[in-house]
């Protein structure tokens, strides 16, 4: 390759200066290497683009591969497996020094945020995006946010990346395609803050140059802290960066070298000076106004009463065999409350279970088949097992993907197959896939479940902070409470203070099992 470029192309510039370099060095063969990668990417996108060709990667595979599980290193463009990626990166000579702290996934994230641009868009795609926007809201604060979507090409193709991340529209969560408008829209945001009052808009590549950059810095600064909210200025350095990455990806794709050379010098500035300007202050000022911050948890007492009235109201419910939908959303609302409280997870994981997650739970009898793992378990592990029955769900998380559990009661179990049972009765169309539905194609809100729960018991002391995220706070506190009192037992079990203690925490982790 060297002698075709110093035979074919010696009159190019880059051909030229690596010519002029000394001969059999270091630096000459990493430049040479670096150009026979770019030259591959570029074959390697137009594979891409059209869906059809065979890959130029660094490392051939022993045996057959997607060509979907290759990524390349945005520093040299060679194109490597994603699980080894992170191997290479450590030792890439065209690494920049600001980037030895970020980890494997950032480096896979960015380099396939650089690379959607080259990827066959759909049309589907298209309207979905199109339809994402239609329904972003128009606020006296920032008007005119939803043409601006619209029309910048920039803020639309990082919305595509962002759609194209979440799969099928039978795999998404409700909530997915709202955090993508969400994101577009903070960098609207960014923009119309960038043109100010000027009388000609630009459009937000205008501003990804490395002459813009102090620009942009100053102005993420001054909107994070008008608004007193330093997690806005975290999420826009995120998406900047992305948004950097994407702009180089578009002028690649259309060669053209000047914009790709201003995005590679904003990314580069990005990774050397964004820390230390924006995302450092931006965390300090975070902690500094967590601290000293009074943290309310529910009290146990209101735990066990609020627990006590749901048993009783579902059970007083269950009789009814044909209730309105007033009454089947009441019913909705309170099994909500039982199963969140019971497991403290988080609400929309129980609001969101579908029929099919309830018809698919593991029972505690189905493991008696298995007399080695039954006979090892102790007598209260037995008791249980019969008791509980388990949901796998999806979690929050939308990179992993990982299942949590959600464990039902008997009596849990018993009002899930009522309200099954009922919704015919009560107008719930059958299409509907959710478990706890409404009319329309979308469950209960469980937020709006666990307020009208807590409102209607009237013997809570804090209905306010009876709250899933106050309730996994009150799980992690005494469960740290519990564990802390036996590495006290366990180093001096004579203290009178330990034995206060132990005696005082019985009775509250007694109430904390019994709600």
């Amino acid at each position: 390759m060297s002698k075709h470029l110093f035979a074919v192309h010696a009159a190019e510039p880059r051909v030229r200066k690596i010519s002029q370099m000394e001969l059999k060095s270091k630096s000459k063969r990493a430049e040479l290497q670096k150009l026979k990668n770019e030259g591959n990417f570029n074959h390697n996108v137009e594979v891409l683009q059209k869906g059809e060709g065979n890959l130029i990667v660094y490392r051939r595979p022993g045996v057959p591969a997607n060509a979907y599980d290759y990524i390349h290193c945005r520093f040299c463009k060679g194109f490597y497996h994603h699980k080894l990626l992170w191997s290479h990166v450590k030792t890439c000579s065209f690494k920049p020094d600001g980037a030895e702290n970020d980890t494997e996934r950032n480096f896979i994230r960015e380099a396939r945020c650089e690379i959607a641009p080259f990827l066959q868009q759909q049309d589907e795609d298209i309207e979905m995006l199109d339809e994402v926007i239609d329904k972003m809201k128009e606020t006296k604060e920032n008007p005119g946010l939803k043409k601006v979507c619209q029309e910048d090409e920039l803020i639309r193709q990082f919305g595509l990346y962002h759609l194209g991340r979440l799969g099928p529209l039978e795999e998404q969560r409700l909530k997915d395609q709202d955090n993508v408008r969400t994101k577009m829209r903070s960098l609207a945001r960014l923009l119309v803050r960038l043109n100010g009052e000027e009388l000609f808009s630009y459009p937000l590549s205008h501003f990804i140059c490395a002459q813009k950059f102090d620009l942009v810095a100053k102005t993420v600064k001054e909107m994070y802290q008008e608004i007193g909210s330093s997690q806005l200025g975290l999420n826009l350095g995120h998406y900047i960066k992305q948004v950097s990455l994407l702009k180089s990806s578009m002028c690649l794709r259309r060669q053209d070298c000047r914009r790709k050379k201003e995005a590679n010098e904003f990314t580069e500035m990005f990774d050397a000076e964004w820390k230390g300007k924006v995302s450092s202050v931006a965390n300090r000022s975070k902690r500094l106004k967590a601290m000293n911050k009074r943290c309310e948890l529910p009290s146990t007492e209101d735990l066990v009463s609020l627990k006590k009235f749901l048993v009783e109201e579902i059970q007083i419910k269950m009789e009814n065999p044909a209730p309105t939908y007033p009454e089947y959303v009441y019913i909705t609302h309170l099994l909500i409350a039982r199963i969140a409280l019971f497991n403290k997870r988080r609400v929309n994981e129980v609001s969101e279970l579908k029929v099919s997650d309830f018809q698919k739970r593991i029972r505690g009898d189905e493991l008696d088949t298995n007399t080695e793992i039954y006979n090892s378990l102790a007598v209260s592990e037995k008791a249980l097992l019969k008791r509980m029955e388990l949901l796998e769900v999806r979690g929050k998380s939308t990179r992993g993907l990982r299942k949590v559990f959600v464990i039902l009661s008997t009596d849990m179990v018993e009002g899930l197959s009522h309200l099954l049972m009922v919704r015919a009765q009560a107008g719930v169309p059958s299409t509907n896939t959710f478990l706890f539905s409404r009319c329309t194609d979308s469950p209960q809100d469980g937020c709006e479940a666990l307020r009208v729960v807590t409102s209607k018991c009237h013997n809570l002391a804090f209905p306010e902070r009876v709250r899933t995220t106050k309730l996994r706070k009150y799980l992690a506190t005494t469960t740290q409470v519990n564990r802390s009192l036996k590495i006290f037992a366990a180093r001096g079990s004579e203290c009178p203070i330990v034995h206060c203690l132990a005696l005082s925490n019985f009775s509250m982790i007694l109430k904390f099992y019994l709600i």
